[in-house]
């Protein structure tokens, strides 16, 4: 128990971390879970095995990051990175495409069609 008193932080984000990819009660579990992102099998029992892997955070300005935002909780794919790291490491936010029908609020006598 000593390890996760030593070690709070990194045992929250941890915790967190396989929240996000298996509660689906989550509001956030869609942009995980819901996306099939998932946790690899050491770390989703062992808390110990994860830590082995990131180590301590280097300050408590970082947090746990995916480098490749589709893919999965891996050893190989996790860092420690700041808010502005983070920050230009998010997937593209959606583009609406507005169907061949669709008509403008502004101008609704125009047809796009």
């Amino acid at each position: 128990m000593q390890g996760y008193i030593n070690n709070a932080a990194e045992y929250r984000s941890w915790a967190a971390m396989k929240q996000r990819c298996y509660n689906s009660k989550l509001k956030n579990y869609k942009d995980y879970g819901g996306r099939g992102i998932r946790v690899c099998a050491q770390w989703v029992v062992s808390f110990e095995h994860f830590l082995a892997d990131m180590g301590p955070r280097p300050s408590p300005h970082h947090s746990l990051d995916r480098e490749d935002v589709d893919g999965w909780y891996t050893p190989d794919n996790c860092r420690w990175a700041t808010a502005k790291e983070q920050a230009n490491n998010k997937r593209p936010p959606k583009v609406f495409q507005p169907s061949p029908r669709y008509r403008s609020p502004r101008h609704p006598w125009r047809s796009r069609a």
